[in-house]
């Protein structure tokens, strides 16, 4: 009979790019019913992808469109750490 393993207690860590899209789909979820915002986050970003706006503007513009909720607030700056001159 094998042993089982135990586990070590230490968690896996998750991709950056999974931290993004788990924030992302959170976003896209909380505002379900308010399309109109998850549309402008994503307009934002791709204004920072082409190179129309600047970190500081993403930084600021996003943490602007969902400062009613901390929450987001604080995963957009754990998933997204490019902000605001920090």
């Amino acid at each position: 009979m094998a042993k089982r393993m135990k586990r070590s207690g230490v968690k896996k860590q998750m991709s950056p790019v999974k931290i993004g899209l788990t924030f992302v789909n959170k976003l896209k979820a909380r505002f379900r019913y308010s399309p109109h915002v998850y549309v402008l986050f994503l307009d934002i970003l791709n204004k920072y992808i082409t190179g129309e706006k600047s970190v500081d503007e993403v930084f600021h513009e996003v943490t602007t469109l969902i400062k009613d909720h901390p929450d987001l607030v604080d995963g957009f700056l754990y998933s997204f750490p490019i902000g605001g001159g920090v």
